[in-house]
């Protein structure tokens, strides 16, 4: 009566392998998700703080630059071909992104509020072109992860698209408003800077 018992105990390492080499993919998601929302904390953390002025608008940049930094190298990690998520894993890889994409919705609603300080500073014109390059690395994030998880997530993933995209559109939108009847007051300063933003585009 103990045979069974112990060939349970044998195969049950067998069994239970293919299951953990799929739950490596998902830990290395996880990985890069938790890398992005620090990055997407501290943005936040300091565009909270931000009252004005052109040096304290040097902070909210390099916060910026972090961000897309940490978003660009998160997705050159999860991208891994055909790789596909099993049901279990793939529930907590879409959880975590709506989770993460719920922040950066936030960020982007702030970002709108802020935008008469920054153009006081004269940095607003700036916002526009960072904030493109941040939602290309976001929508590259969505579409891996939708290749890699189960169509049954298609739903949720297309309605956290859809609201980010509306609040990404109402920052968008409140920065370029004034920005062709500010251009002149920018150009001293966007030509020495030009060089630098050309990298993000």
């Amino acid at each position: 009566m103990r045979m069974p018992a112990l060939w349970s105990l044998l195969l049950t390492p067998l069994m239970i392998a293919p299951l953990l080499a799929i739950s490596d993919s998902a830990t290395r998601i996880l990985d890069q998700f938790s890398t992005v929302t620090a990055a997407l904390e501290a943005n936040q953390a300091t565009i909270d703080r931000y009252q004005g002025g052109l040096i304290p608008a040097v902070s909210v940049g390099k916060q910026n630059y972090d961000t897309w930094c940490a978003m660009r190298g998160a997705n050159s990690h999860i991208y891994h071909g055909d790789n596909q998520l099993n049901g279990e894993d793939s529930d907590d890889i879409v959880q975590q992104l709506v989770a993460l994409s719920q922040k950066a919705t936030r960020l982007m609603q702030t970002y709108k509020d802020k935008e008469p300080l920054l153009r006081r500073a004269r940095v607003s014109f700036v916002v526009p072109i960072v904030m493109q390059a941040l939602y290309r690395e976001a929508d590259d994030m969505r579409i891996t992860i939708a290749g890699q998880v189960p169509e049954s997530h298609s739903a949720s993933l297309q309605e956290m698209k859809i609201t980010f995209d509306s609040s990404w559109t109402d920052a968008f939108d409140a920065y370029t408003m004034n920005l062709a009847s500010d251009s002149e007051d920018y150009k001293p300063i966007f030509s020495l800077t030009e060089p630098f933003f050309k990298y993000f585009v």
